[in-house]
């Protein structure tokens, strides 16, 4: 089994246990699914063995790369707790600069970059109030890159767990409208990451609404040495428009 197959029963498993927990619950849970498209760029520095490369990639050449995307947020809650899953796929080829140190110098050279990056997350949320929660997140990453640099290819996967903990502030500021900000600070596998989010969404009924936000991800990983080296540090940001639907 793959890991994008992995993945994706690793996120059916949760939901449905987020399922089973809200249908046998009180009457006071709500339930909100998700699809959204996430507009992101990437900013970031890539390491494979002795090859060093930076990656700039904009809305446009994400959209324009991308294979296969299943960017999807489930959330149940009661007046006490929250439990929310999310899992978002971000990918695109690009030519890159890239730095080969060899054991003399370092050489500036050009190639193709190849990168796919999958987030699974699942977070607890214990609510102060209606508006004010603490949170507490476990994020997977699993990430392929490869990079062509004069016909020779160098490529890893990794994968990796992040614990999070954060605040989530969500308010109604006018009839049908509220506005959510989120922010989080987390390690583990990465050596420093962090996560924000701000929204502002409209009801059209109790069932539907919509929402647009700025998402920003920052993860900062390193591991191994020599031809086993990778290193991954990166800030994913950018727009999203939201369809959700509550129960």
């Amino acid at each position: 089994m793959n890991k994008t197959i992995q993945l994706l029963f690793l996120f059916t498993v949760l939901f449905s246990l987020i399922n089973i927990s809200a249908t046998k619950a009180q009457t006071d849970w709500e339930f909100d699914a998700s699809l959204f498209m996430w507009f992101s760029a990437i900013d970031a520095t890539v390491g494979i063995a002795n090859e060093e490369a930076q990656l700039e990639a904009t809305p446009s050449d994400i959209l324009a790369n991308i294979e296969f995307a299943f960017p999807v947020h489930f959330e149940v809650r009661n007046p006490d707790v929250s439990l929310i899953a999310d899992i978002m796929y971000l990918g695109v080829g690009q030519d890159v600069d890239v730095q080969v140190t060899t054991p003399r110098n370092t050489i500036a050279n050009t190639g193709e970059m190849d990168f796919d990056l999958w987030v699974v997350e699942g977070a607890f949320g214990y609510r102060f109030s209606k508006q004010f929660e603490m949170l507490f997140s476990l994020r997977y990453y699993d990430i392929q890159v490869s990079m062509l640099v004069d016909e020779n290819t160098t490529s890893q996967n990794q994968d990796w767990y992040d614990g999070y903990i954060g605040a989530r502030y969500k308010t109604d500021f006018a009839k049908d409208w509220y506005t959510t900000i989120r922010g989080e600070i987390g390690t583990g596998g990465s050596n420093f990451a962090w996560y924000g989010n701000a929204e502002v969404g409209y009801r059209f009924s109790q069932l539907f609404s919509m929402s647009a936000a700025y998402r920003a991800l920052s993860v900062d990983y390193e591991t191994g040495s020599g031809i086993n080296y990778f290193k991954f540090d990166a800030l994913c940001h950018g727009f999203t428009i939201a369809a959700i639907f509550s129960l």
